[in-house]
């Protein structure tokens, strides 16, 4: 690396995989939310039939919204649905913006390439790992 002894690239590198495993970390908890958010959906869903009830009169189904079934099935699906949006959208923010930097600065460092990558991308990874230091 350009006007780096051994000492700097050594920190460097481990604030580079100090990143990354706190952008692993961040991965995980996303997968979570995607997990809990889908299973709160299926609950949901499950709910949402079982208000669907059958009229003595008329002998015919229909949804009832009076029903306490209905409601849990709301919440249910309102939650789920949130919670699996949120965890989609912090999946791919954490995999674009953080983890391909990160590891092109890696990949880049144990190659002796660091220096080939773009000053756009040099700057993009120094931001990123700022706050890793140690």
């Amino acid at each position: 690396m350009e006007n780096r002894n051994e000492t700097d690239t050594r920190a460097f590198a481990q604030s580079l995989h100090n990143r990354y495993n706190h952008s692993r970390e961040q991965v995980d908890n996303a997968m979570v939310h995607i997990v809990l958010g889908t299973t709160l959906l299926i609950v949901g869903l499950l709910f949402l039939f079982l208000s669907n009830k059958m009229d003595a009169e008329t002998f015919q189904k229909h949804i009832t919204i009076k029903c306490a079934e209905f409601w849990v099935s709301m919440v249910g699906l309102a939650v789920g649905g949130g919670l699996l949006i949120a965890g989609i959208v912090r999946l791919m923010f954490q995999k674009i913006s953080v983890q391909i930097p990160v590891m092109r600065g890696i990949k880049g460092i144990q190659n002796n390439t660091y220096d080939a990558l773009s000053q756009n991308e040099k700057d993009k990874i120094e931001k990123l790992t700022v706050n890793y230091r140690k």
